[in-house]
């Protein structure tokens, strides 16, 4: 739609100079759209610094995006789509702790797949603490899905990193590559701790080639 474009493709650090008679518009504007819908608004009024705006909607909004979350009989991509709404909404630990409660080893497959991909679009730093409680609920391709996710930030990679090193995750949790990855990682507290954990089952010889 053009509200999903405009989020999509809205700068950051660009916000419209906006009358009175402006705001009373989009305002109106708000009013007269779906709850399932109004959202976009919020998003935009939000990266505008204008959230005055719809002052009092974002509980009402939120409230039908979370219900589509839930809801057995949405498709899953109605679903996945409301947990990355929820999250331009509202990026918090809340936000977080209900998309993951929605993936379970009884979930559809794709659903749980698209659930944990869709907290890629979070920058909550404990977004991998979130992850990791959850582990044991996850199926291996879940879990193939969050190591993912927990690979796009550094927070959220040496996280996991240590989750390894306390033995909340398993080495074979990651792929070869992603080790890989990990040991070239620009940031060092990461590559330093993954060349540590990953020469645990190294042998001597290799060892000696990595450091």
């Amino acid at each position: 739609s053009v509200l999903d474009g405009l989020v999509a493709g809205w700068p950051a650090d660009a916000s419209p100079k906006l009358t009175d008679a402006d705001k009373a518009q989009i305002a109106a504007l708000g009013k007269s759209l779906p709850a399932d819908q109004r959202d976009r608004l919020l998003v935009l009024a939000s990266r505008w610094g204008q959230k005055e705006i719809f002052a009092g909607q974002l509980d009402e909004v939120l409230k039908t995006v979370a219900n589509t979350l839930v809801a057995e009989n949405a498709s899953t991509a109605d679903r996945v789509d409301a947990a990355r709404r929820m999250l331009r909404l509202s990026d918090n630990t809340k936000t977080i702790d209900a998309i993951l409660k929605q993936v379970s080893p009884q979930a559809p497959a794709e659903l749980s797949r698209g659930l944990i991909s869709a907290l890629s679009d979070s920058r909550v730093d404990e977004a991998a603490d979130q992850i990791i409680g959850k582990w044991e609920a996850f199926t291996p391709a879940a879990r193939k899905s969050a190591v993912s996710v927990m690979m796009r930030r550094a927070p959220w990679t040496l996280s996991m990193l240590n989750a390894i090193k306390d033995k909340k995750l398993t080495r074979g949790d990651l792929a070869a590559s992603d080790w890989q990855s990990l040991r070239l990682h620009k940031d060092r507290a990461i590559s330093s701790l993954a060349r540590k954990l990953d020469t645990n089952t190294m042998d001597a010889n290799r060892a000696k080639v990595l450091t």
